[in-house]
């Protein structure tokens, strides 16, 4: 969708281009409000929450990609676009990731020379400095057809900004919107992780996996998520509905998160995910949208805070 400048009252509200995050006596990471370099219209948001509003009321969309075009570049912020393919885990591949139709394909293939490390197809909102898209809290959803086959593994989930843009030792909480495997094609995972990155980390398991009752290989489906900052817990929708709820870490609402989508290959220590000769070479997974909402409550707070002169 096209994006168009709205009046200085929502730009004061909104989180959006490139945040900047600041750490209070107690040691959590608060988001503040930072100038904004892209904006979702008015019209644009009616549409898009009337389509597909959020599970609870008094939110307002913050971030769209419907995937008309082709926004993706190697500096999300200096050439204006709204997702980067600079990882820090990951060189990029530019050549596995692509727009047509409405739709975004990321591609993972299984050829040693060019897909370093076993992960292809990745995509950030941020660039490698950590500038770009980040939220704290909020409800988070994608529009995705996973992949089929043994092997396979599609992802779309949150990580701290934080070890882009501050101490690298800092925790790294993680949380997985969807991570699913191609050997159990009926069911998805819905991670929460204390530490992904360092040591020592916990999750949620046993309590993590979404029993669909379908091939969720064969149609696209909507994966979301809700990070409420007065919920002791993390809620995991499917389709609109709520289907889990995993109580929070103590670092879970510490961390203002990039949002990260990717298509790789392999079993990343879930077990039964192997490749072997029946792994499809190239897999594809397709994007159709991405949509963030934030509670309206917390972008008057973050306009307050920021009035008020935080960085």
């Amino acid at each position: 969708m096209k994006t168009t400048m709205m009046s200085a009252a929502v730009i004061a509200l909104l989180s959006m281009g490139t945040a900047s995050a600041q750490t209070d006596p107690a040691g959590s990471s608060t988001a503040c409000a930072a100038a904004a370099s892209q904006f979702v219209s008015a019209d644009e948001s009616a549409a898009v929450t009337a389509a597909f509003p959020p599970p609870v009321s008094g939110m307002t969309l913050t971030f769209d990609d419907e995937f008309d075009t082709y926004s993706l570049s190697n500096d999300n912020v200096a050439d204006g676009t709204k997702w980067t393919d600079h990882l820090w885990f990951a060189d990029p591949r530019p050549d596995l990731i692509g727009v047509s139709n409405g739709v975004l394909s990321l591609t993972a293939d299984q050829n040693p020379a060019t897909n370093h490390n076993g992960f292809a197809g990745q995509i950030a909102s941020v660039n490698e400095h950590g500038q770009g898209f980040t939220q704290r809290f909020g409800y988070f959803e994608a529009s995705i057809r996973v992949p089929s086959g043994q092997g396979t593994w599609p992802s779309f989930y949150l990580i701290n900004n934080d070890r882009l843009t501050g101490n690298p030792n800092a925790p790294d909480p993680e949380i997985d919107v969807i991570e699913a495997q191609g050997a159990r094609p009926a069911e998805y995972y819905t991670t929460l992780h204390l530490n992904a990155v360092g040591t020592p980390d916990k999750t949620n398991y046993p309590d993590f996996v979404v029993h669909a009752g379908v091939d969720i290989s064969q149609g696209f489906h909507r994966y979301g998520m809700l990070w409420d900052p007065n919920s002791a817990t993390i809620d995991w929708y499917y389709d609109g509905q709520r289907m889990l709820s995993s109580p929070k870490f103590s670092t879970t609402d510490s961390a203002t998160d990039m949002l990260v989508l990717g298509s790789d290959i392999g079993d990343f220590g879930a077990g039964g995910n192997d490749p072997n000769a029946s792994t499809p070479n190239a897999v594809v997974m397709q994007v159709d949208w991405v949509h963030v909402y934030q509670f309206s409550s917390q972008l008057t707070a973050m306009s307050t805070a920021s009035a008020a002169g935080c960085p």
